[in-house]
């Protein structure tokens, strides 16, 4: 072989080993629906030194920790996050989180007009008595409230009143 050819394919080699070396990962889960996560960048591509978080309303957050976690339930705005980290050598990733609504939402009772059942621990409603009720709120995304045994009366943001037809628990 020729020098110029050896030349040539230690040069090829060299671009595809470089090449496996300017792509970088962020390890992190894709949907979460609450809870802490942790995120950073993959063994091969070093440490993020800067991170760079878009919230879904546009507000941008920056910071320095490896790894980044985040506490989504105390952000309480659902929808698409994304992450970008820098390494040390330049390289830039993305990632994009998407935070999804809880499936099932807390609803607690606001009256005490209940009927008393002594053999019962459980609070029972008497048949033509309106409870009130109080739930969690999911943000920006609608809650749908199906009533069996009774009438939706009233439906606000965070609470909705049930005139029951039946006594029941």
């Amino acid at each position: 072989m020729t020098s110029m050819v050896r030349f040539s394919l230690l040069l090829l080699f060299l671009l595809f080993y470089l090449d496996g070396f300017s792509q970088v990962n962020i390890i992190g889960p894709t949907e979460v629906c609450g809870d802490c996560h942790e995120f950073e960048v993959d063994s091969q591509s070093g440490t993020a030194l800067k991170w760079e978080v878009t919230y879904p309303d546009g507000t941008v957050v920056l910071d320095q920790n490896n790894p980044l976690i985040i506490c989504f339930d105390s952000l309480q705005l659902y929808g698409a996050y994304t992450l970008t980290a820098t390494t040390a050598n330049g390289l830039i990733a993305t990632h994009v989180v998407y935070f999804w609504p809880p499936s099932s939402i807390f609803v607690g009772a606001q009256s005490t007009n209940f009927c008393n059942d002594p053999g019962n621990s459980c609070d029972q409603v008497c048949a033509g008595t309106e409870i009130q009720y109080a739930m969690e709120y999911p943000g920006q995304f609608n809650v749908i409230i199906e009533v069996t045994g009774g009438t939706l009366v009233d439906q606000g943001l965070y609470n909705f009143s049930v005139l029951w037809d039946q006594p029941g628990q």
